[in-house]
């Protein structure tokens, strides 16, 4: 399947319980994605799906961040 969802939304991915049918040596990974109604939404992903929304979730946030960090702004952590 396809969807779209705004990086804003998602919490985290996990490994999921089930192995992935097309690739029965791996299990598939559970992406969480918060639907606005205080729960989430989970879509099964394979582990290549996974690790190439999270280069995007990574690439996201470098690019905030550089947002942040040219204008006269702090970033707290804590």
């Amino acid at each position: 399947g396809f969807a779209t969802i705004p990086v804003q939304s998602i919490y985290k991915v996990q490994e999921g319980d089930c192995t992935d049918p097309d690739n029965p040596n791996q299990k598939l990974q559970q992406l969480l994605v918060h639907n606005g109604r205080g729960s989430y939404n989970i879509h099964s992903l394979g582990q290549d799906a996974a690790r190439e929304v999270m280069d995007e979730v990574k690439a996201y946030m470098k690019t905030r961040r550089g947002v942040l960090e040219r204008a006269n702004t702090v970033i707290v952590t804590d």
